[in-house]
């Protein structure tokens, strides 16, 4: 899951193209990358508690710039 996670702050924060998120994440397919990015954000939608966790995530990585 904190794979999953971190696809997902990357492309939330970066707007990083799929097939570059499967570049910086050493995989050949870029659907692996969607298929994270999409589970992550079921489990948002569906779960209060993590929606927050990833925010609070998102939030602190992207102060640090």
């Amino acid at each position: 899951m904190a794979r999953h996670a971190a696809i997902y702050l990357v492309k939330k924060i970066t707007g990083m193209s799929y097939p570059n998120l499967a570049k910086v994440f050493h995989k050949k397919n870029h659907t692996t990358m969607l298929s994270s990015y999409q589970l992550i954000q079921k489990k948002i939608d569906t779960e209060p508690a993590f929606a927050l966790e990833m925010l609070n995530l998102e939030k602190e990585i992207g102060d640090r710039d």
